[in-house]
């Protein structure tokens, strides 16, 4: 099938997938708003989808002039709608599935290939990537049948091709044809036009991605035809790509070492003594990893966050430096979507360890840390940044420490993980109460345990009556329930009494992603010691000074953060001991237990009267429409009466 390679959209897509990347998970459907009566060319009488096949590719040019097509080179124009970003892009392929793309959007550029033993991609800032995750594997071994027609063959154990109707697109009858295969769950609509049968349009829900293409402007090349002209949407963000062929040529005599990996990856950094840098201090409060990195000599907190794809930026911190901000993407983030920008950093430093200008994402990030954290931080740094090392967290000590992969050996006493990369994060098994089991993606960034929805609704988690909360991503609020399940396990270590929380809603970020369980935060990570090794794709585990600690949890029911009159209560859980003492969303804390609440450290230390044992009595002094009210909490054990 003659069109711009689908690897090329892989790479768009991890380009403006902000957090691990953006999904989708809507079954595939018609376009029923587009929905017409039959076309002249069906009398409402099922069509042999095989034979829409084989009048395409007569179409085309004949199915035996396409197969002598054995490689081909196309250059042309890309343009990110609406964004502000344009490009040239590259593409070379040979049979059978030996490809490499290239992608510069001037700010940026992107390189990807399969060399014919496995895929590869260099990221934004030059790092390479072995895909070797079960879902690269699986879209291999397609693309390589694909390759060999054996979707043409009725009697395929692999392919499963049905005629759905008509519909249309691009204002053309169409005949709709749905492809699935026994490798994987994905689903292909393809809408062949009733008239020329040439592909007018393609929507392919393929590795929690979804794409709609409409195709145009055929022009015949060695007696095939091709499309030039190719917009595509992603979905659910809508973000628009416009795609313009200007140069196509075939049976290109191509070396095999054209699809070849880098020898070695972009070394943009360097440790004083060469090897590692260990034991830097961090901080970890609010559950999440703090590290002072410093940027034209001055010193400022940044999260680590694996489930970034890329570091960011906060806009007024990318004002302050005076970065050249450009673009208008729109990314995903956990719970839903995000507009970000690119720009270029100054380098940096973190302790003995020094890093060149790096391209990056700037978001409006600081509004919500502030709030939540009541710490001053510029950034987040994220897979780009880390994937460069192996990394060590000791969450108990706060430290952390940075190898260079060439010199890194593990001898310690923990436990070596398989944990192959998708979409750049690590992916690991784990059950919970040996009843759950499956693929959890491992984050950083997460505070704690958290089912995908998906995943939540099929195992009727949805059901449970647990903790009604609030929680914040890049992408926004995100509404979920907490419930605390008997034990979490991973390799051979258990963690007991997890709270996980399960999605009330869909949205439309990464917790919308049917190919996973959930994601595996802080709350588990923290009893452990973490290596986090990008280059052998595995993490290590060993138990941290804190393995068989039992951390406090809240006992109130509320969700405070920095408002603009002072901690504020942000959230009331319905039923709790704070929604049973009369406290409201709006209320402001101005005393705890007679003691004003800027005599606390901070909001960790005002969030941690709250998790004082059950029957602790704490009275509060709030502002409630101009008044001053006392309220006496009694707390409790949320969980008690739900198990």
């Amino acid at each position: 099938m003659r069109i711009v390679n689908n690897s090329l959209m892989v790479i768009l897509i991890a380009l403006i997938g902000f957090s691990c990347s953006q999904q989708n998970n809507e079954q595939v459907e018609t376009d029923s708003s587009d929905q017409v009566s039959p076309g002249p060319h069906w009398d409402g009488e099922p069509l042999d989808p095989y034979d829409i096949l084989r009048n395409y590719y007569q179409a085309l040019g004949g199915l035996e002039t396409v197969k002598q097509h054995k490689s081909s080179y196309m250059r042309g124009s890309i343009e990110v709608v609406g964004a502000g970003l344009e490009g040239i892009f590259e593409q070379w392929n040979k049979y059978p599935i030996f490809s490499k793309e290239f992608l510069d959007l001037k700010v940026m550029t992107q390189t990807s290939g399969d060399n014919g033993e496995y895929r590869w991609e260099l990221d934004m800032n030059g790092n390479l990537q072995i895909k070797r995750d079960q879902n690269t594997l699986q879209a291999r071994e397609l693309s390589a049948l694909t390759a060999d027609y054996e979707h043409l063959n009725p009697e395929s154990e692999i392919f499963k091709i049905r005629f759905l109707g008509v519909d249309t697109a691009a204002a053309k009858y169409c005949y709709v044809l749905e492809i699935t295969n026994s490798l994987n769950e994905d689903t292909t609509l393809e809408y062949y036009d009733s008239s020329t049968y040439l592909l007018i349009k393609k929507i392919e829900d393929s590795q929690g991605h979804q794409t709609h293409t409409v195709y145009s402007d055929y022009r015949e090349v060695e007696g095939v035809l091709y499309s030039f002209h190719q917009h595509i949407t992603i979905m659910p963000i809508k973000q628009e790509l416009d795609v313009m062929v200007e140069q196509l040529e075939v049976n290109v005599s191509m070396d095999s070492s054209l699809f070849q990996p880098p020898q070695t990856d972009s070394r943009d950094y360097s440790f004083a003594n060469g090897k590692f840098v260990e034991n830097i201090p961090i901080k970890y409060i609010h559950d999440h990893v703090f590290i002072q990195s410093e940027v034209e000599g001055e010193k400022n907190w940044w999260i680590l966050d694996c489930g970034a794809g890329k570091t960011v930026v906060s806009a007024e911190y990318a004002q302050q430096l005076g970065l050249d901000v450009q673009g208008n993407i729109t990314g995903g983030g956990a719970g839903n979507t995000v507009e970000v920008s690119l720009a270029t950093l100054p380098p940096l430093s973190i302790d003995q360890l020094q890093f060149d200008s790096q391209i990056v994402v700037v978001i409006e990030i600081k509004p919500f840390m502030t709030r939540l954290m009541r710490t001053e931080v510029v950034g987040i740094l994220g897979y780009d940044f880390l994937s460069r090392f192996v990394t060590k967290i000791d969450y108990a000590r706060e430290l952390i420490s940075f190898y260079d992969q060439d010199y890194f050996n593990y001898e310690g006493p923990g436990t070596v993980i398989d944990a192959p990369l998708e979409d750049n994060m690590f992916v690991v098994e784990a059950a919970v109460d040996s009843i759950y089991q499956g693929k959890w993606r491992l984050d950083i960034g997460a505070t704690g345990l958290g089912f995908h929805f998906p995943y939540a609704q099929q195992e009727k988690l949805l059901e449970l009556n647990g903790v009604p909360t609030i929680g914040f991503g890049a992408g926004g609020e995100i509404h979920s329930k907490l419930y605390r399940f008997n034990k979490f396990e991973i390799a051979e270590y258990t963690v007991d009494d997890p709270i996980i929380a399960i999605p009330l809603e869909k949205g439309e970020g990464a917790l919308a992603d049917r190919r996973y369980m959930g994601n595996l935060g802080n709350t588990v990570l923290r009893h452990f010691i973490l290596y986090l090794d990008y280059p052998g794709q595995t993490v290590i585990l060993e138990p941290g000074d804190n393995y068989e600690k039992v951390f406090p949890t809240d006992h109130s029911g509320l969700g405070i953060w920095d408002g603009d009159q002072g901690v504020e209560i942000f959230f009331v859980a319905e039923g709790t001991p704070g929604d049973q003492a009369g406290l409201e969303k709006g209320d402001v804390i101005e005393e705890i237990n007679g003691q004003s609440v800027e005599e606390f450290a901070g909001l960790q230390e005002i969030r941690d009267v709250f998790k004082q044992p059950p029957g602790t009595e704490v009275v509060l002094s709030v502002i409630r429409d101009g008044q001053t009210v006392d309220i006496n909490l009694i707390l409790e054990d949320l969980f008690a009466d739900l198990e």
